[in-house]
């Protein structure tokens, strides 16, 4: 979620999986904030784009990194992040739409215990 203006947030999901005019909240560390505006049909979700999502397809290790491999991977605007097995990357780059290299300090996580993560804020 990204808070764009006083009264506008923007949240990045995968197309279809929340139903249009769901109504909505915002929650912020323990608190949670209900639309304050008097016209509640403002305070319903609508899907805004129908374009592709980042979708992980195979992973490497390469010299003591893990390499993502898939497509359509945010090349601007966003910072990526990976977690393996709950422990996340200590740097992530993302190399191309295809393709996101993560490292840990002290080397990847047991990958066998857990699937990795991508997400981009």
């Amino acid at each position: 979620m990204t808070i764009l203006s006083y009264s506008e947030v923007q949240c990045l999901s995968i197309p279809g999986v929340i139903a249009d005019q769901t109504s909505f909240s915002i929650k912020l560390g323990d608190s949670v904030y209900a639309c304050a505006n008097s016209d509640i049909s403002k305070c319903k979700y609508k899907q805004l784009e129908a374009g592709s999502f980042p979708k992980i397809e195979s992973m490497d290790h390469i010299s003591g990194d893990l390499v993502l491999t898939g497509k359509d991977f945010f090349t601007s605007g966003y910072e990526a992040h990976v977690s393996v097995a709950g422990i996340e990357a200590d740097s992530v780059i993302i190399n191309s739409g295809t393709q996101v290299t993560a490292k840990w300090t002290l080397g990847i996580p047991p990958i066998t215990l857990s699937t990795p993560i991508l997400w981009f804020k």
